[in-house]
């Protein structure tokens, strides 16, 4: 963070450094060198162990932050993971991301599922109408009916199995819960 003394507008350092611990105070001439400095050092864990780029077969997934590579870290008792960007999380954190990445998925899927079945209708209604064309009508009814078919088996699936695939708080979940519409 800029030091006060030196800032030009001295309030805005003075209040965030009221709000937040600074890791580092220096003066904007030194900003420069220390954050080359911080970028090449070693990041140090909470607990203050120094940690090491992972070694070869620590698990790995996307992170539910960015869908970067997201690594497992450990100190002692303490797990964590944590993207090359930055994001962290605890193992129960993570858990929760994916579960709410993968409903609000799911949900979209339904989404862009009803859509289709309603714009493939639409083409084949189109398709009557005009009488003498190349296009087949029947071959977008059979669109839709997919599309609805598909969309009704995943609504079926999240219903059967929401509260075991996404055991946190969620809106579609509670929605289901309650008898309501999902749309």
């Amino acid at each position: 963070m800029q030091d006060p003394e030196n800032a030009r507008f001295k309030g805005m350092p003075r209040a965030a450094l009221r709000a937040v611990r600074a890791d580092h105070v220096a003066p904007i001439a030194d900003m420069a060198q220390l954050l080359g400095d911080l970028v090449n050092k070693k990041a140090k864990t909470e607990a203050g162990v120094e940690q090491d780029e992972p070694k070869e077969g620590e698990r790995v997934c996307a992170c539910p932050g960015c869908g970067g590579v997201l690594r497992q870290y450990r100190d002692n008792d303490v797990m964590w993971y944590q993207c090359h960007v930055g994001h962290r999380f605890s193992p129960e954190g993570v858990m929760l991301e994916q579960d709410d990445a993968l409903e609000e998925q799911l949900w979209g899927t339904v989404a862009l599922l009803k859509q289709k079945a309603e714009m493939a209708r639409t083409m084949a209604a189109d398709a009557r109408s005009l009488l003498g064309t190349h296009i087949d009508p029947e071959y977008y009814e059979r669109q839709a009916q997919a599309a609805q078919e598909a969309e009704e088996t995943i609504e079926k699936l999240i219903q059967e199995k929401g509260n075991d695939l996404f055991p946190g708080p969620s809106s579609g979940k509670e929605r289901i819960k309650n008898g309501e519409d999902t749309e």
